[in-house]
């Protein structure tokens, strides 16, 4: 008998969602919302979770632990296929694993390359093969904007990841203000070979 595994990811909210107190489940693709529409059409799914996990890499406990008990015939359900990779070779990877090795099927409850039972012809491959290159895209464009968010935060002296650095102090203005002992001691371990703290 088939069994049908579900798969929810989320990756680690907004800081502005956390300085806000959201709670991670209520994000619009938070574990518990995911749980809950793969429950409502499959009420039976086991589920397999990775919470705060890019879909850029495979290294994701869940992720691994669900194929590793994959059966013929089990179906491998997401809410959307970005939640398996938002990395293309990830993506083609996991579908060979799953489709070929396995011989498990995929379900998107959002229908992006797959029947309603997983099986697919040529075309719904291509269309995930597409998905999945539009999910990297996206991935890819949130990590270069937040590089450029930072690179302007430290070229205004401001700083990045919500702390201050050891040398620094953070001014009236928000604005990193270097503080000279501190420097001197860097400036002392570097000189002696050692690490600044």
């Amino acid at each position: 008998m088939s069994t049908v595994r579900g798969y929810l990811r989320s990756s680690r909210p907004p800081k502005a969602w956390r300085e806000r107190g959201g709670s991670e489940g209520e994000a619009p693709l938070g574990i518990e919302s995911q749980r809950a529409d793969i429950r409502a059409r499959f009420p039976d799914a086991q589920f397999y979770e990775d919470r705060f996990r890019s879909g850029r890499t495979a290294r994701r406990p869940g992720l691994i632990q669900m194929v590793d008990d994959l059966q013929p015939g089990d179906l491998v359900v997401v809410v959307r296929l970005d939640r398996l990779a938002r990395d293309v070779r990830i993506s083609v990877a996991l579908e060979h694993t799953i489709e070929t090795v396995k011989e498990a099927r995929i379900v998107s409850l959002a229908g992006e390359g797959t029947s309603a039972d997983g099986r697919t012809d040529p075309t719904e491959t291509f269309i995930r093969r597409v998905i999945a290159a539009q999910a990297e895209l996206a991935a890819a464009q949130v990590s270069l904007a937040t590089k450029a968010a930072f690179r302007a935060r430290r070229a205004e002296r401001r700083p990045t990841h919500g702390r201050v650095p050891y040398g620094y102090s953070l001014g009236e203005d928000g604005r990193l203000v270097e503080v000279p002992d501190q420097i001197a001691a860097i400036s002392e371990w570097i000189a002696a070979g050692a690490e600044a703290p």
